[in-house]
């Protein structure tokens, strides 16, 4: 059994073209650096993608799930005071129960489906953009 988080950077492209790549890769490193202290004792992070994340965490509760997304997004918040270019950092997340004939490959795409939504809210939010730059 195993939770699955996805996060995506919202706006990227936005962060490099306004303020360089330079800017970009530290808008990379500045989310997966939150990623990894949120997560750094309950599951694994991985990159899948230029600016895409997951962390497979094992035996874990819905409960615990929430609350760790819950301090992710205050960590989030509180890191952004700080930059002079502030992130914004969609997230989903799902689990495999092994019992119930569930695969890996399921929850992570249900993860990735419910990241694409918070995407897709955030961006609605924002007038059209995913982020708020």
């Amino acid at each position: 059994n195993a939770t699955i988080f996805i996060f995506d950077i919202n706006d990227l492209k936005v962060i490099n073209d306004r303020n360089g790549h330079i800017a970009g890769d530290n808008a990379i490193q500045d989310g997966v650096n939150i990623i990894k202290t949120c997560f750094l004792d309950v599951g694994k992070t991985y990159r899948i993608g230029g600016d895409e994340f997951c962390v497979v965490c094992t035996e874990i509760s819905e409960r615990s799930a929430e609350g760790m997304l819950s301090t992710f997004n205050e960590r989030l918040a509180v890191v952004n005071q700080t930059l002079a270019t502030k992130i914004e950092i969609a997230c989903g997340y799902a689990t495999c129960n092994v019992e119930k004939g569930e695969t890996i490959e399921m929850a992570f795409s249900k993860a990735d489906n419910a990241m694409y939504e918070q995407k897709a809210k955030l961006k609605q939010a924002h007038g059209g953009r995913a982020g708020g730059q």
